[in-house]
């Protein structure tokens, strides 16, 4: 056997591209999406705290820390930064949609670039800026009720 080749495995419990981690089986798979939904819509409690999390890491500021010394290293943090206050949506509201993950576990967004040419009728490829770079437009979140395997 080569040194190269991995022995052992994950160790996870996981049939059909479903994993039975959970040890309550009621919150496993779609039944536990449905009652971990139910829980945050329904539940004052549940909501409340959720409710506060958000808010807090709302308000919380956001910066790109640079990776080196070098100017290239500081352009890429200015780009960055730019991308992320040129989006439809605000970045705050962005981070909001992110937070879901607090009542499924995860959330997953999908990259949605614009060619970054100015001001535009068209809403999706709109940009504050006009250096013909590619930027984000968006990151759309996939819903988690609907995602399987």
């Amino acid at each position: 056997m080569s040194k190269n080749n991995e022995v052992g495995r994950v160790g996870q419990r996981r049939y059909g591209g479903v994993f039975y981690e959970e040890f309550l089986h009621e919150l496993r798979g779609h039944k536990g999406i449905k009652v971990y939904r139910e829980m945050s819509d329904n539940d004052d409690i549940i909501g409340a705290f959720l409710f506060s999390i958000k808010m807090l890491v709302r308000q919380a500021d956001w910066n790109i820390q640079l990776a080196g010394n070098t100017q290239k290293d500081k352009d890429a943090q200015v780009f960055v930064q730019s991308c992320m206050h040129d989006m439809q949506e605000t970045w705050t509201d962005t981070v909001s949609e992110i937070l879901s993950f607090l009542t499924y576990g995860w959330s997953a967004h999908e990259i949605v670039y614009k060619r970054r040419n100015g001001r535009s009728r068209d809403v999706r490829c709109n940009s504050k800026f006009s250096d013909n770079l590619i930027g984000w437009q968006k990151l759309p979140i996939r819903s988690q009720d609907s995602l399987y395997q």
